[in-house]
């Protein structure tokens, strides 16, 4: 089973996604402890987010030069290092550096997909790809609770050194067991850390511009809330570290049934454009409640709401990928997909800190946001889907 390149590449992606879940419940109530600072509880996660987005297209075209194996190797330790130096951080400033190095490790997505495309046949390509959808799943269901556990019973430190054990293993596995993918290396590679020249060549097409700005807004409105609820759920319900990572697991649960299953019968019911649109409405009306409910009606009207989340979370995101990659150019789909997907990483740099910002003002604040983020983008939606339908009438 260790022999399965495709097994040890899972591994690789579910450390990664494990790593970030176990301590998206903890970081924002340590920092907000360490700093006193609603602007400072958002920022871990924004570096995060930033190195990603430089660093992942880097490791995919190093993987081209160098092979997918070196980078897949180099990353991990970067990783390993990243999460021992999280165990020492007592101030800010080496807890941000923790958090860079993290994202600059966790960029390694790019090259394991293109692990897998190497040594997956066209036709089994998109199963071989949903592991990495499968790993995303499974990293953020174990990981809340995992972490929740560790800070409450072992302290702050207990997660670096966890998590980097996981990296030292997944080091080792792919060390002794994953063989090169590529036969013929590229050695004419330029690598571009920002694609300015494909931003524009993108948002050149209004179509795709606007799809572009509704899957920003999208993510960035997601995460405006996400980092603040933590910081909710302890302040103003009183929860402790190990019951907010359950609830972040119910929310990874949730979001596994609906992208699982339920989105294929919706889909099939309605059509991706209603959903895309309507879920946009139901994201607006679901966040905004959770601020509000009682404590003595937690369960269920919060975990109602929060359900409701999952599910118009797998109308747009599911709807939109797949309008993207309608509209793009047939001979130019990875390049906008690619485009597409490091704006999202852009998104998840800016929504957090937003959002926690907002949180200072009032702890209601960043929901009532956005609901108005979520009707704007409702808008943008409906004004494109009528573009989109004028065009396919004139062709």
């Amino acid at each position: 089973m260790f022999k399965s390149a495709k097994f040890i590449l899972f591994l690789t992606i579910f450390i990664d996604l494990l790593g970030f879940g176990i301590v998206i419940p903890i970081l924002p109530n340590y920092v907000k402890d360490m700093t006193h600072s609603n602007f400072m509880v958002g920022m871990p996660v924004t570096l995060f987010a930033l190195s990603q987005f430089f660093f992942t297209p880097v490791w995919g075209s190093l993987s081209d030069k160098y092979g997918r194996r070196p980078i897949i190797l180099v990353s991990l330790l970067i990783s390993t290092v990243a999460y021992i130096v999280f165990s020492f951080s007592t101030g800010i400033v080496i807890l941000l550096f923790a958090r860079v190095l993290s994202g600059i490790g966790s960029g390694n997505i790019s090259a394991a997909q293109a692990y897998i495309s190497d040594i997956t046949e066209p036709k089994d390509r998109a199963k071989s790809m949903g592991l990495i959808g499968a790993a995303f799943g499974l990293g953020f269901i174990f990981g809340p609770p995992i972490g929740g556990f560790l800070m409450e019973d072992f302290g702050f430190a207990s997660i670096g050194w966890f998590c980097a054990g996981l990296c030292v293993l997944n080091l080792a596995l792919a060390y002794f067991f994953l063989k090169e993918s590529i036969k013929e290396k590229r050695t004419e590679i330029r690598i571009n850390i920002l694609p300015v020249k494909d931003y524009k060549y993108v948002f050149s097409q209004p179509l795709l511009a606007m799809i572009m700005c509704i899957g920003f807004i999208y993510v960035a409105g997601f995460f405006l809330f996400q980092i603040p609820s933590t910081m909710l759920w302890k302040e103003h319900y009183r929860f402790s570290d190990k019951e907010i990572g359950l609830i972040f697991t119910f929310i990874g649960i949730s979001t596994a049934i609906v992208q699982g299953g339920l989105i294929g019968v919706f889909n099939k019911w309605f059509g991706e454009r209603k959903l895309i649109f309507w879920g946009n409405i139901l994201l607006g009306l679901s966040v905004v409640g959770i601020p509000f409910v009682p404590y003595e009606y937690f369960i269920p009207l919060e975990l109602l709401l929060l359900f409701m989340l999952a599910v118009a979370n797998g109308f747009v995101g599911p709807s939109a990928l797949s309008i993207v990659s309608q509209i793009a150019p047939e001979k130019e789909k990875g390049l906008v997909m690619g485009i597409y997907q490091s704006f999202g990483s852009l998104a998840r740099a800016s929504g957090p800190i937003i959002g926690s910002s907002l949180y200072g003002f009032d702890f209601r604040v960043p929901y009532v946001a956005a609901l108005v983020i979520y009707a704007l983008n409702a808008l943008l939606v409906f004004f494109f889907l009528r573009k989109l339908t004028l065009r396919r009438v004139h062709n």
